[in-house]
Parts: structure tokens; sequence; C-alpha cells
């Protein structure tokens, strides 16, 4: 029993001795003595290294306060710059530090006033307390620009150059919303700017008003786009409105009031000074308008022999005047007109109210100018005119008062009385 023991102790020791003699237990067992040894010298031996942090950001607007106090802002102009800092400290510190663990700044000491200046770059540890230190910082300078910003404010102009109304229409009065934007930058560059244009450009021919989004360009006082970096707007884009009108051309014409019942109008033949008027107004309007009326006149309280009158053109909200029209002169060719005056002793009262007496105490009512064609004014006497109170249009009191009186001719279609008359009349209740 005792010597099988011994024998299957040999065989172990065998195996073993062989496990050296095999390639890849060799190479893992080499690896581990190599980290161990790695481990003994980094923590035991060497514990401290140097490394690079790259990419960190200068932060150009870290003593902005300062600046401030000076009058000055950063100007930048493209991308902020970035460095390399060279640290050293406790290995397992260091390779783990980011751009983000260290702030590097410019020193402001030789900054007095606006201009460019080559600054001399600090560097510090976002955690004062992390076990390293900072060696080194590449570049150890950076070019900086100050200035003192200002604001201004532009009228933002339309260029719709670009836009083509269909055949028929027009464009006109486009206007951008907003209608002003606020410039900031440089005060040397924002006086150097001209104006504010707000470009559209859209392909197809419109037919109707439209709004469409269009990128600000800045133009220097020389007409010149201008392309810096360092003026910002408070507005990237602005919506611009785009009316379009339909042109249309209508003909000249009037009306007439107070015109005297069974009177002619067609004996009225009106010259017009334009016939007609050149306009451009909105698609859905226009297209329903056949006239433009100037006005009116007043047949018994204007006309006379020979008569002209001028109208100004008005047109309605969103119309345009396309012939830049301002009034219109109408005359009237009354050569086969003649005027006579004649006096009224034929004075009625008509729509007595029903609870007073009207009394009529003006017995003739004298120069009534008549108007109408010459024969037949001539044939007219005095005794086919009649003056008529409308006692249904009148407030009337108790007493005497002077009330209007309206010149009638019945039967007459081609005379008619002008000019404004009264009548005196007394008023009483009536007692029935």
């Amino acid at each position: 029993m005792k010597k099988a023991k011994k024998a299957k102790t040999g065989k172990r020791r065998l195996n073993l001795g062989r496990l050296f003699d095999n390639s890849q237990f060799t190479l893992i067992i080499s690896i581990l003595i190599a980290v161990f040894g790695w481990l003994v010298v980094s923590l035991v031996i060497e514990p401290n290294t140097q490394d690079k942090v790259t990419g960190i950001p200068v932060n150009l607007d870290y003593n902005a306060q300062t600046l401030q106090s000076m009058g000055l802002d950063v100007v930048t102009e493209g991308e902020v710059p970035r460095v390399t800092v060279r640290v050293e400290g406790e290995r397992a510190v260091v390779g783990g530090l980011g751009a983000d663990d260290i702030t590097v700044y410019p020193r402001l000491s030789n900054v007095t006033e606006a201009g460019q200046y080559e600054l001399t770059l600090v560097a510090i540890k976002n955690d004062p307390n992390a076990a390293y230190e900072i060696q080194e910082i590449v570049p150890s300078t950076v070019m900086v620009r100050f200035a003192t910003l200002t604001q201004k404010k532009f009228v933002v102009e339309t260029d719709t150059s670009a836009v083509k109304p269909a055949d028929g229409y027009i464009l006109t009065g486009a206007y951008a919303t907003p209608g002003e934007v606020t410039l900031t930058g440089p005060e040397e560059e924002i006086q150097s700017v001209g104006r504010v244009v707000a470009r559209v450009e859209i392909d197809e021919e419109l037919t109707s008003t439209q709004i469409a989004t269009a990128q600000l360009v800045i133009y220097d006082k020389n007409d010149n786009p201008i392309t810096s970096k360092v003026i910002s707007t408070d507005a990237e884009t602005v919506e611009v409105t785009i009316p379009i009108l339909q042109k249309k051309t209508l003909p000249l014409t009037i009306g007439y009031t107070n015109v005297p019942e069974g009177f002619d109008l067609d004996l009225l033949k009106p010259t017009f000074e334009y016939d007609s008027i050149n306009l451009a107004g909105p698609a859905d309007s226009v297209q329903n308008k056949t006239e433009l009326q100037l006005g009116y006149i007043d047949l018994q309280k204007e006309f006379t022999l020979n008569f002209v009158k001028s109208f100004a053109i008005t047109l309605d909200a969103g119309y345009q005047n396309l012939d830049n029209m301002n009034e219109v002169t109408v005359s009237f060719d009354t050569s086969a007109f003649s005027q006579k005056t004649v006096t009224v002793s034929d004075i009625r009262v008509v729509n007595q109210p029903a609870n007073r007496e009207v009394e009529v105490l003006t017995q003739r009512i004298y120069d009534v100018n008549l108007i109408g064609l010459a024969e037949d004014v001539a044939a007219l006497s005095a005794g086919s005119v009649i003056a008529e109170i409308d006692a249904g249009d009148l407030a009337l009191s108790e007493g005497q008062q002077t009330v209007p009186v309206t010149i009638r001719i019945p039967g007459s279609s081609t005379v008619f009385a002008v000019g404004s008359y009264t009548a005196l009349v007394e008023t009483q209740a009536n007692e029935n």
C-alpha cells in the first residue's frame, strides 16, 4: 500500500514541470510578472508621471467683469483657440485628466484700450486639491482683439427683384416683419453699415399675396455685402409680405343727389378730363369692380350753366393708383340749356301732422332759378311751379319758424330748380 502512494506523488511532480515547457503557459506567466513589476515601479518606486492634456479651449471671457469695467468686449472671429497643457502628478490622476479639468485664460495686465494684443496664457486646475501640477502651456500666448461694442437699429429693406408677378399682376409695397433689427458689434464696424436687406427669391410666378422667410444681408455704405463674423443681429431671418395686386382699367363715373322727381338725367352729358383710370387691387375684389365713381353732384344746390367740378381720386384700402392721378375735372356742355327766374306763389304743405296745423305765412318766393332745355324753359310759366313744404320731415314746435322748401315742376322732365329756398310758417295745436 505504501509503495503505491509514493508512485502517485511522483507522477504529480512530473506534470507540474511539464507546464513550463508549454509556450502558452509561459507567456501568461511572463505577462503576469511584467504587470506585477509595472505596478511595483508605478506605485512604489516611481508613483509620479508626466502627460499632456490636449484640446483645452481658451476661456476668453474669464475676466469679463474686468473688461466691462473698461468698456471693452472680446471680439472673436472663427473658432475658439485651443491649447495643450503638460502636467505632472500621480500616475492614476494624470492618466484620467481631460480638457474639462483645466481652465486656460489670457492674462489682461497689458490691456488698456481697444485693439489687438498678444497675451500670456494662464492655466489653473478646476479641482485645486487634485494630485498633479501644471508644467507648461503650448502655445503659451494667444492673440485677442478687444473692442467697444455698440448697438444700432436699422430698418429692414426688402429686395424683391427676383420675384415675378404673373401677366396682368404687379408687385407693390413689400415689407418685412419685424420691420427693424438691432446690430451689435465693434463700434467702427457698426458705423460702416449702410443698410440691412431681406432678399426674397421665389421661383414661380405669383398671382396672389405671399409671405416668405428671407435671410438678412448687411451692406456697407458703398453697398458692398459685409461678411464680418463680429457683427451679430437680434434676428437672422424675417418674414416678408409680398403684396400681389391685379391690374384693371375702370371707367370714371359720377352720381347725382337731390334729383327732381321725373327729371331726365340723360340730358346731362358730363365730360371727364380722363375717361378711365388704371389701378391695381386685391384680385378677389378688383374683379368685381366695373367702374370708379368719383363722387356726387347736388343738382339743386350746386348745378349751374357751364358747370365744372373737380373730384379728388380716392381708392379703397389696399388699392394702388397706377396713373398717379390725383383729381379729375368734370364739365358739362349746357349750350342747349337756358336759365330763367320766376316768382312762385303756389306754396303747399304736405304730410300735415294730425295734432298740429301748419299755416304758410310766406305769400311768394322770389327769384327761383330754373335751368333746363332752352325751349322748355321759355315756355314755362310761374304757375307751373310749386313750392312744397314737407311737414312730415320737420320737427315742428308751436309758433313761427322758417322751414326749407322744395321747388317742383310737375310734368316736366327737362327743367329743374336750382338753389335753396325757405318759407315762414306758423304752427299751432290742432284742437279738433
